[in-house]
C-alpha cells in the first residue's frame, strides 16, 4: 500500500456559489440578494458638513453681540424704548486679546464699561436739551424748578459756581450792562432793546465738576430782546406784563464723538410765535417765526460741518468759532425784525391792517403758477400761491393780494401734511384765476 493510498480522502470542494451573499460569483451573476448599504449614523442624518465661517460671518456675529450688550445696558440704565433719544450709535474703542492664551475677563470687562460709559454720556447729552428751559448742573436735571425764570420779564445770566441758572430782570440787566438806551425801556414810547452775552459771561463761575468742563449743554452764546410789545405776546399774558425774548445756541455733545448746536428760544414756544404769526401774517411776529426757522437751519447746516470736521481731526474742532458768523447775524436780522414796530407809520399801519397792498411779483406770480401751487389756508381761509424761490402770496376772496412771505426750507411740507394747507380744489382754482382776471 503506497502513501498516498493512507491519506485521507477529502469531500468535493464547495462551490464558489455557496459562500456569502459577498461572494464576488455571487454578486456577478445576481441570483443572490446583494449586500445593504451600510447604515448612516444617526446624528450625521440631514446635516451638512459644517464650514468655517468667513470673516463678514464672524464680524457680523460680533456686532450683533454688542449690539445686544448695548440694548441691555440701555435697560439697566433705565433708558430702554424712549423716543426721544437720538441713540442710532455709539462708538466704543474695543481691545482685542490675540493671544490665546489667558482668559478674556479683563476685556469683556473693559469692553462693558466702556460702553456703559458712552451710552450713559449720550443719554445725558439728548435729555439735556429741552426747548424752553436751562440745563440746571446743580440738580443735574433739565426741567427742574430752577431751570425756568419765575417771572417773564427775566433772562438767563449765567450759572452759580456749583451749577444753579440765575435770573434777572432785563431792565437790571440792562442797567449793569450799560446799556445807553436803557431809559427807553419805560415810558408811553418804549423801545425794545437787543443785548448780547457770551459763553464766557454765562459760564464763567462754574466750577470744575459742576458743568464747567461739560459738553452736555454748553451756552456758546445769547441775544436778548426786551421788553416784547403786546402784539408779540401770548394771548394768556395780562395786559400789563412784560416779556423779554432770549435766543440761546447751546453746544450739546453724544459722549466724546457727535457736536450739536441748537437754537433754545425762552420766552415763547413755537406755538405762540405760530399763533401771533397768524394774527398778523405781514408784521414782526411772523419776521421772527421765520428767524427763527432760518437760525435753525444754518445751525443744522453748522453741526455737519462739525461733525465733518471732527472726523478728520478732533482736536482742531472749536464750536464757537463756527457759530460766530450765525451769531452775529442773528443780532442783526433779530433787531431789524423788531425795528419796525416803533417806526411803522399810520399810513403804512392802516394800509398794513386792511391788506390793500398791490405788488407786482404778486399778481404777476399767481397769474403764472400752475395748479398745483394754488393752496388754500383752512385756518385764515385765504388763497396761498407758491411763488418762485420760496415766495409764498396771501389772496383774500376777492383777489385782493394781503402779503407776501418767505418760506423757511420744509414750510411748505409741513404746512401741507399738517392740514393746514391743501390744494385748492377745481371750480375754486377757476374762480381764483376769473377773479384775477377781473383785476
Amino acid at each position: 500500500m503506497n502513501d498516498r493510498s493512507k491519506a485521507p480522502q477529502r469531500g468535493p470542494k464547495p462551490s464558489r456559489q455557496g459562500r456569502g451573499s459577498g461572494g464576488r460569483r455571487g454578486a456577478a451573476s445576481g441570483k443572490n440578494t446583494p449586500r445593504p448599504p451600510k447604515p448612516k449614523r444617526s446624528d450625521d442624518a440631514g446635516r451638512a458638513k459644517p464650514q468655517a465661517l468667513t470673516t463678514y460671518q464672524r464680524s457680523l456675529r460680533a456686532v450683533r453681540e454688542i449690539e445686544g450688550l448695548a440694548r441691555a445696558i440701555c435697560k439697566d440704565l433705565g433708558v430702554a424704548g424712549r423716543d426721544d433719544l437720538p441713540l442710532e450709535e455709539v462708538i466704543v474703542p474695543v481691545a482685542v486679546r490675540l493671544d490665546p492664551r489667558g482668559g478674556a475677563k479683563e476685556f469683556a470687562e473693559r469692553l462693558r464699561d466702556s460702553l456703559t460709559g458712552r451710552i450713559y454720556e449720550a443719554v445725558k447729552s439728548a435729555i439735556a436739551f429741552r426747548p424752553g428751559h436751562v440745563y440746571c448742573f446743580a440738580c443735574d436735571e433739565p426741567t427742574c424748578a430752577c431751570s425756568l425764570p419765575d417771572d417773564p420779564r427775566e433772562t438767563f445770566v449765567g450759572y452759580t459756581p456749583t451749577g444753579r441758572p440765575v435770573w434777572k430782570d432785563f431792565g437790571n440787566l440792562c442797567l449793569e450792562l450799560k446799556h445807553p438806551k436803557v431809559d427807553r425801556l419805560y415810558g408811553p414810547s418804549s423801545e425794545i432793546l437787543v443785548v448780547s452775552l457770551s459763553g464766557d459771561q454765562l459760564t464763567g463761575e462754574l466750577l470744575d465738576g459742576f458743568g464747567r468742563d461739560s459738553r452736555t449743554y454748553r451756552v456758546l452764546a445769547q441775544i436778548v430782546a426786551g421788553y416784547l410789545p403786546d402784539h408779540l405776546k401770548p394771548k394768556s399774558d395780562d395786559d400789563d406784563a412784560r416779556r423779554v425774548l432770549t435766543l440761546q445756541i447751546v453746544e450739546t455733545s453724544a459722549g466724546q464723538r457727535e457736536k450739536r448746536v441748537r437754537l433754545n428760544v425762552l420766552g415763547l414756544v413755537s406755538d405762540d410765535l405760530v399763533e401771533m404769526a397768524d394774527r398778523d401774517p405781514a408784521g414782526p411776529a411772523e419776521a421772527l417765526r421765520q428767524l427763527v426757522g432760518a437760525t435753525r437751519q444754518r445751525l443744522g447746516s453748522a453741526s455737519r460741518t462739525l461733525a465733518e470736521r471732527q472726523l478728520a481731526d478732533p482736536l482742531s474742532v472749536d464750536a464757537l468759532k463756527t457759530v460766530e458768523p450765525i451769531v452775529t447775524r442773528l443780532r442783526s436780522d433779530l433787531a431789524r425784525a423788531l425795528k419796525p414796530v416803533r417806526y411803522r407809520t399810520d399810513h403804512a399801519a392802516a394800509r398794513h391792517r386792511e391788506g390793500d397792498r398791490p405788488t407786482a411779483s404778486a399778481v404777476s406770480d399767481a397769474r403764472r403758477a400752475p395748479d398745483h401751487a394754488l393752496l388754500r389756508d383752512m385756518r385764515r381761509d385765504t388763497v396761498i400761491v407758491i411763488g418762485p424761490r420760496g415766495r409764498a402770496h396771501v389772496f383774500n376772496e376777492a383777489g385782493r393780494h394781503v402779503t407776501s412771505l418767505t418760506l423757511v426750507p420744509g414750510e411748505l411740507d409741513k404746512k401741507s401734511h399738517q392740514g393746514r394747507w391743501r390744494p385748492l380744489k377745481p371750480h375754486e382754482i377757476s374762480t381764483f384765476r376769473a377773479t384775477l382776471a377781473d383785476g
